[in-house]
């Protein structure tokens, strides 16, 4: 395993809470604490929360602009408290959250005491006006990239329940520009991660690893790939593949590596492959009990096969990628339903439809080569039944033997690097 992977694998936390609703889980949005509130602060955010829930109104009244609308529920706000006293969710957090210029100092800093109130735009100019200083610049570059990520993301957020139009995408296109351009200098600054060391030192809990800010540089540009994948995959869901290659390009901006983009697309495609896998192993067992029902079985695989194709296709083209294993299970499943059902049925026409569907997602030579030749069989015994049909009223048929069908043999799986990471079998 690389010291890529192991970094990771010790970053879990900072992976996890990498996703799409990244700013809508954040403790400090919800709560509307600052991100240098003491544990006494915090102590008193719960005991006010318990007071108001007896009184039947649970929720903390939170003046920032960037507060959910509608208000957090009662859970919501205990799970984003109870994030803030364990010391790395709360630190990955604080991460994606605005800083002041001096931890421990927020009440008299103007921006954020003007984001408190409730004045983002008088916040973002004076962290845009700051970025150029020698002794501001990384903090105000900071909250300036964290800025436009939020804004981003709000309108992503937006766009999933909504058609957008080209004005709109304009606009997002921009914000991102604005957050990606500003992360990607972030990511290699020293300085950034001088604080972060700072705050690990700061927080002074035994739970927190002395390097858990390296360990969270490490795995920082895998957490915003995976963002960016999974906005991907909702957008091909919704069938905008235009918006679903925007977020692809995005993506390969800030982790341009390949490992990186594959272990993205294994995190987010994972629980689709799983899926996959297990209804590949269903409907093979079903074909095998009830062979008649074959081509129906088989039919109900190619709408997620073809939804896993066409991602993968989208993050990698004509690339190599290990997760294309679960392509060629299901498509070898596939391929054993139509062959019993021919069998069972005699039924060509239906068989040769089945191939002629598959044919387009083969990737595997094996695989390609199997499907060709029962692909010829299936068009040769439909042929030769027309001929059939034509001469059976005036010359009498000769006694023909089908060709036989080719059985698919199984698809050996390999095992992708999540799997031997996290344990997964």
């Amino acid at each position: 395993m690389s010291s890529y992977r192991i970094a990771v694998s010790e970053c879990k936390p900072l992976i996890d809470t990498a996703t799409k609703g990244l700013f809508r889980i954040n403790a400090f949005r919800i709560t509307g604490l600052p991100v240098d509130a003491t544990a006494g602060e915090i102590r008193k955010r719960i005991d006010k929360l318990k007071i108001m829930e007896d009184l039947g109104q649970g929720q903390i009244l939170n003046n920032s602009p960037f507060a959910l609308r509608p208000s957090p529920t009662c859970d919501q706000i205990r799970e984003a408290l109870h994030r803030l006293q364990d010391p790395e969710k709360r630190l990955i957090d604080e991460f994606f959250w605005f800083w002041p210029e001096e931890f421990g100092r927020s009440r008299m800093d103007p921006a954020i005491q003007a984001l408190l109130s409730g004045d983002c735009d008088t916040a973002s100019k004076i962290w845009t006006l700051r970025e150029s200083s020698p002794s501001t610049g990384t903090i105000a570059t900071h909250n300036t990239a964290l800025f436009w990520h939020f804004t981003a993301l709000e309108r992503e957020y937006y766009a999933a329940n909504n058609d957008i139009g080209p004005a709109q995408e304009v606009i997002a296109a921009s914000n991102w520009n604005n957050a990606i351009q500003r992360w990607r200098y972030l990511f290699g600054d020293g300085a950034l991660w001088e604080v972060v060391d700072a705050r690990v030192r700061q927080i002074n809990d035994a739970r927190l690893p002395a390097n858990f800010g390296a360990r969270m540089r490490a795995a920082m540009p895998l957490a915003f790939a995976k963002i960016h994948a999974e906005l991907a995959l909702a957008y091909v869901e919704r069938g905008r593949l235009d918006l679903a290659r925007v977020q692809v390009t995005l993506l390969r901006e800030l982790a341009p590596k390949g490992t990186v983009i594959e272990m993205a697309a294994d995190l987010v495609l994972a629980a689709a492959k799983r899926r996959l896998q297990a209804n590949s192993k269903n409907v093979k067992d079903e074909a095998t009990r009830t062979p008649d029902k074959g081509a129906a079985l088989a039919r109900t695989l190619m709408a997620p096969t073809l939804f896993l194709f066409e991602v993968i296709e989208l993050f990698f083209g004509e690339a190599d990628y290990v997760g294309k294993e679960v392509l060629d299970e299901t498509l070898s499943v596939c391929l054993e339903c139509a062959v019993l059902y021919q069998r069972k049925t005699g039924d060509n026409d239906t068989f040769v439809d089945l191939l002629e569907r598959l044919r387009p997602l083969g990737d595997n030579p094996e695989i390609n080569t199997r499907i060709a030749e029962n692909l010829r069989i299936g068009k040769k015994n439909v042929e030769a039944k027309q001929e059939d049909v034509r001469r059976s009223h005036s010359i009498p048929s000769a006694i023909k033997q089908e060709p036989k069908i080719i059985a698919p043999t199984s698809v050996k799986r390999k095992s992708s690097w999540l799997s031997k990471l996290f344990g997964k079998k």
